[in-house]
């Protein structure tokens, strides 16, 4: 048993910057995770202002687990940059709500935000100083009620704040460091190392400062010095034009505008801050005007003195020839200084006007109300969409209270502003879901905008399961990988975090730690009954009417797998599976919520208050409503009913797969459960037949009916000696296990029939056979009487057992090496070039001969009886000179002989010796081109026949199987098998049918090529060619294939998808003998099957320069007509595109490697230019 486990990586978890690296899932795809990825992508693309999400589940639902693998995912996704990729802002739930105990008291804080400083009257700067208040409030216990609403907003104010502050700047902090490191640059863009080290420096003071306050200049100043200022730190990919066009400003700027308002906001909500600011303006205005008078002598004679001079100056001026004129202005000039200097005139008139400001900023907590909106804003704007991720609310005490109190005073915000997401248990949910069944007018109703219930179905678990567990190549691998499955989920229940527990419980191998090392899960009855429970549970969620409730209420789908695992959970704790209403509803109460939360319900409903606690009022609160409980109770006791038939239910598998209502793994399914029944009925009451640990119970007798007649004694059976009759069931397995050892030289056994080639049921084991038959021939004695030992009854049980289905299957077997033995002649022939080296084949080839009969007429799918019959046709299908082989081939009915080692010598061996006579004859016929031809129309008629009826293909004719051993294609290699349900078959085949018709341009080729392209989605495309190629084609062809396009219309995408893988090649080995590879193994997307939403061409990468060749001579290449509009290379394929549509790799982010054609096209949409 080879299978593997690679525990995934918690998202989130790794370093920063490695959210761009594809991971496993962590976590099943479910739908909530699905809605969720849907709303945080619109919220990152400003599509949504804000969202209010509850998230529900039970503990341990992997609810933190789902939020952070959607917000990693979508961090990945490099076409959000554009807008803003979401930030995870985790905040503790007991500390949002816990009041004072967090963060301290805040009634300082509450009392100064609703009375100013000075103490008079009026309110605090802004429109909104406190939380928004109701009405008036009428009396104490209403205000005492307001004051706890606005204490309690306050505090979660602060935490709000402080989560986002922290969130912020440590994705900020880390991008600046990412973008300053040399490792995270190219070459050509790497600075100088001194400058390097200095902005590495820079990059760490940056993270320092960010534990404390920081200032917009000390901000700008370091942006600047990195040359951040343009391109910033947090949209790298997106172009400094680009950003300015969205949002009219520089992207470093944007993350410096954002870091200070969070800082400032962070800053109200961990400290006291004074600030103030002052302004004081004076203005004055003054004028003088005085007039003195010359009244002293003092002064008189100063006067006297001025106009004397200036006499003797204008007399000496007049002396000196410059004439009267001179001076007399030299007198004049005189007087009037003199008055000048002499004369005072004064008038004064003033006036002053003085103002002055005192602003006192409100930074208290109270503010925050208008902050936080804006600091989310301004992130947002900056390139980060926060994500508020309320964790942990199922360990707040009066949870109800409390969250009304938060969402009554901030609705306006985590509704309104941001995306909040509340994670809360099933109670709350359950309470709130009753509200809104019985009271839809209350404001509880609209608390939240979504509500997701985290819950996966066994398909979703399964495809997580098979993403972290590998199997090996073997088809044993592949089947006790699927056993594995079913016992992880039945011991988990299907809960996230007991099927973590179970996974990391498995044994390990101690060489290597990844490698399981794990018992045989298909053949002990321990492993058995519990994939027998599981496979109920299943069954019954996909009846029709469980689908349909489900389909109208996911959330009703917890209710449906608590009734489910209602016996499993009985039989695990050793109680009596009580099949009774009362106990049903008791137990399914006791799952959902508690008696305090149905009659808090209660109490809360009408406003009745306490006088609502009546039986009326409590029924009508009830977690479940009348109709809900009759259909849980009908799934519990049809799950009791096929527990207690394992007949019937193995039937009714068969009946859903043959509908196709199953998928074919399902067929593996029934061969693993017991043959056994786990229930039995006596009279009303249901017993158990096996505990828990697969020991049988005794169940009593049904009591006698009063007057019924006696019943007949007849004496019991005497076995004169069980040791002989069981050692001899067990020679006669053993002696068919050698036979088939012999006739392929030990590289098959009864172990690889039943795994393998599917010609025995899959469980149990040849393997647990051995191991049964072994402690038994060391512990029952030599006989005739039985010694006794623990497990002889188990024991005995398991030979007649698989001995039973040995003998069930010895006829299928038979038929099966003989058809293989007359295929490996063909085969043989073909490679030695003729009769002249003629000679019996080796036992490699005759094992592949029988694998290859398995494989081509799809024994996974059938059950035993059902392949005998298939195969009791080819009685009739040999050709006319091959009535010796066919002799041989009915003798197996007609003649009923033991599978031993002279069977093999006689029959298949004889059918070589039988081959050789009419060798020449077989040589004329098997080789003919029309042979080739008639497999192609065979193969067309049988797609169209699928078109029409959606059935798997009509099975491959014996002449189809020799074309596929023996014919050769233009290519030189063979003629691909084309076979089995065209839903469930992997691109893979197709695209090796597609290739093979393009190397065989006939007109059976060309209707095989539009059968198959209508099929994948092109209906809408091929019908044109149709017209233009009517008349290469059968009539009755035609009018099928119209009917066919014009009804297969998919409405997404016309992808291309090129295959990966290995090409194909052949290595010679000895003489006559080789190995070939198929061409494309090894391609992760070869495993896909046909999407009913996107149309596919499939195409190997070896291929792509032939995919032009036209299928009919002077016909346009058909693949120029389906128009695609993307293309999806595999892993390690080359992106060189034919046509100007998007390309998508595998293997790297965004898309990784989805497990679907479906996935890959959803997860590449956003990414599509």
């Amino acid at each position: 048993m080879a299978i593997t486990y690679t525990a995934p990586s918690e998202p989130l978890a790794g370093p920063p910057g490695g959210e761009t690296a594809a991971t496993p899932p962590v976590i099943a795809a479910t739908l909530a995770r699905r809605r969720l990825l849907d709303i945080i992508e619109r919220y990152c693309r400003r599509q949504i202002a804000g969202r209010s999400v509850l998230i529900a589940g039970h503990r341990g639902a992997g609810k933190t687990t789902l939020v952070k693998s959607a917000i990693e995912e979508l961090r990945g996704r490099q076409h959000l940059g554009q807008a803003a990729i979401p930030l995870y802002v985790q905040i503790h739930g007991p500390d949002l709500l816990g009041g004072e105990t967090v963060l301290g008291p805040q009634g300082d804080s509450a009392q100064s935000a609703a009375k100013p400083a000075d103490g008079s009257p009026g309110t605090a700067s802004g429109p909104n100083p406190t939380p928004a208040a109701g009405p008036a409030p009428a009396d104490g216990t209403t205000k005492q009620k307001d004051r706890d609403e606005i204490d309690q907003a306050l505090t979660s104010l602060r935490v709000l704040t402080i989560a986002l502050h922290r969130a912020f700047v440590t994705d900020l902090g880390w991008s600046f460091e990412r973008g300053v490191s040399p490792q995270q640059l190219e070459e050509a863009r790497r600075p100088h190392k001194r400058r390097s080290d200095d902005l590495q420096e820079l990059a760490a003071q940056l993270r320092l400062d960010f534990d404390d306050l920081v200032e917009t200049d000390g901000l700008r100043w370091m942006w600047d010095r990195a040359g951040f200022l343009d391109q910033g730190v947090l949209r790298r990919d997106v172009s400094a034009e680009e950003t300015g066009t969205r949002y009219f400003s520089k992207q470093g700027l944007l993350e410096i505008v954002a870091a200070s308002c969070v800082s400032d906001s962070y800053a109200r909500s961990v400290a006291k801050i004074d600030d103030a600011d002052k302004f004081k303006a004076e203005a004055e205005v003054r004028q003088t005007h005085e007039i003195e008078k010359l009244a002293e002598k003092k002064e008189l004679m100063n006067a006297v003195a001025g106009i004397l001079a200036g006499g003797v100056a204008g007399g000496g001026a007049a002396l000196a020839k410059n004439g009267p004129l001179a001076g007399l202005l030299f007198v004049v000039s005189a007087v009037v200084t003199t008055l000048l200097l002499n004369y005072t005139s004064v008038r004064s008139r003033s006036r002053t006007r003085s103002r002055e400001k005192n602003i006192q900023w409100d930074r208290s907590v109270a503010s925050l109300d208008l902050m936080l909106p804006l600091s989310i804003a301004r992130v947002l704007d900056a390139g980060r969409a926060p994500v508020f991720v309320i964790d942990e609310l199922d360990k707040v005490n009066e949870i109800e209270e409390k969250l009304e109190r938060l969402i009554n005073r901030l609705k306006h915000i985590v509704a309104d502003r941001a995306l909040f997401c509340f994670l809360v248990d099933r109670t709350y949910f359950e309470r709130i879901q009753t509200i809104s069944r019985v009271e839809p007018q209350r404001k509880e109703h609209t608390f939240f905008s979504e509500r997701l219930y985290v819950i996966a179905t066994p398909g979703q678990w399964r495809a997580y399961l098979q993403t972290i567990l590998k199997a090996g190549t073997t088809p044993e691998d592949r089947l006790d990988l699927l056993a594995l499955t079913y016992v992880l989920l039945a011991r988990s229940k299907m809960h996230a975090i007991d099927l973590r527990r179970e996974i990391e419980a498995l044994p390990r191998n101690e060489t290597s730690p990844s490698l399981l090392d794990l018992p045989d899960l298909r053949g002990p009855d321990l492993y058995r009954n519990l994939i027998y429970m599981q496979a109920v549970v299943e069954f019954v969620l996909e009846e029709d009417a469980v689908k349909r409730r489900l389909q109208r209420d996911p959330n009703f789908a917890q209710s449906m797998h608590d009734a489910l695992y209602y016996l499993l959970r009985q039989w695990e704790q050793d109680k009596p599976p009580e099949v009774r209403p009362e106990k049903v509803e008791a137990y399914l109460q006791a799952r959902m919520g508690t008696n305090e939360s149905r009659r808090r319900v209660a109490q809360e409903g009408d406003g009745k208050g306490e006088a609502a606690g009546e039986e009326d009022d409590a029924d009508r609160a009830s977690l479940l409503s009348e109709v809900d409980f009759s259909g849980l109770f009908n799934s519990v006791l049809q799950a009791a009913n096929l527990l207690s038939d394992h007949e019937s239910f193995k039937t009714s598998i068969q009946d859903k797969v043959a509908k196709k209502t199953f998928g074919s793994e399902w067929t593996a399914v029934v061969d693993m459960i017991p043959a056994h029944p786990l229930l039995q009925k006596v009279g009303e009451e249901w017993h158990w037949k096996y505990d828990i640990n697969a020991n049988a119970v005794e169940v009593p007798e049904p009591e006698a009916v009063v007057g019924a007649a006696p019943a007949v004694l007849k004496p019991a059976a005497v076995q004169q000696d069980p040791v002989a009759d069981t050692l001899n069931v067990i020679q006669e397995v053993e002696q068919v296990d050698a036979a088939i050892r012999f006739y392929t030289n030990d590289r098959l056994t009864l172990e690889s029939l039943g795994s393998e080639l599917r010609l025995l049921p899959v469980a149990p084991t040849y393997a647990t056979f051995q191991a049964c038959a072994s402690q038994y021939r060391a512990n029952a004695g030599a006989g005739p009487v039985e010694q006794t030992y623990a497990s002889l009854t188990s024991d005995k049980s398991m030979i007649q057992e698989y001995a039973g289905l040995v003998r069930g299957s010895l006829a299928a077997m038979k038929r099966t090496i003989l058809l293989g033995e007359f295929l490996s002649c063909e085969r043989h022939r073909v490679r030695t070039d003729g009769p002249d080296q003629a000679g019996a084949p080796g036992s490699r080839l005759r094992s592949d001969m029988l694998r290859f009969v398995a494989r081509n007429l799809d024994f996974a799918r059938l059950r035993t009886p059902q392949i005998d019959a298939m195969l009791v046709e080819f009685d009739r299908e040999f050709e006319k000179d091959e009535s010796l082989v066919a002799a041989a081939f009915r003798l197996v009915h007609d003649r009923p002989a033991p599978l031993d080692r002279a069977w093999i010598q006689q029959f298949p061996l004889g059918i070589n010796h039988a081959y050789q006579k009419v060798l020449p004859l077989i040589l004329r016929e098997a080789g003919d081109e029309d042979w080739v031809n008639a497999y192609f129309r065979g193969r067309a008629n049988a797609m169209i026949l699928h078109l029409r009826n959606r059935q798997p293909l009509r099975r491959l004719s014996l002449r189809d199987l020799r074309v596929l051993v023996t014919a050769r294609l233009p290519s030189g290699f063979d003629v691909p098998a084309i076979h089995g349900d065209p839903e469930s078959m992997p691109l893979l085949d197709y695209a090796e049918a597609l290739s093979a018709a393009r190397l065989y341009p006939t007109d059976a080729a060309f209707t095989l090529t539009a059968a198959l392209l209508i099929k994948l989605g092109f209906g809408p495309q091929i019908e044109p060619l149709l017209f233009q190629n009517s008349t290469a084609l059968r009539n009755e062809d035609v009018s099928d294939l119209f009917e066919a396009a014009r009804g297969r219309f998919v409405p997404g995408q016309r992808v291309m998808v090129v295959l990966g893988g290995s090409p194909d090649t052949r290595v010679v080995l000895g003489e006559n003998d080789f190995v070939s590879t198929r061409k494309g193994e090894g391609s992760h997307a070869g495993t896909w099957t046909v999407s009913q939403t996107n149309a596919v061409y499939p195409v190997h990468t070896t291929d792509i320069a032939s995919i032009r060749i036209a299928q009919i001579p002077n016909a346009p290449p058909i693949v120029d007509s389906l128009a695609f509009t993307l293309e999806i290379h595999d892993e390690d394929v080359p992106p060189t595109s034919l046509w100007p549509v998007q390309i998508i790799l595998l293997g790297i982010p965004p898309v990784g490697t989805p497990a679907t054609l479906d996935d890959a096209v959803a997860m590449a949409k956003p990414n599509v230019a």
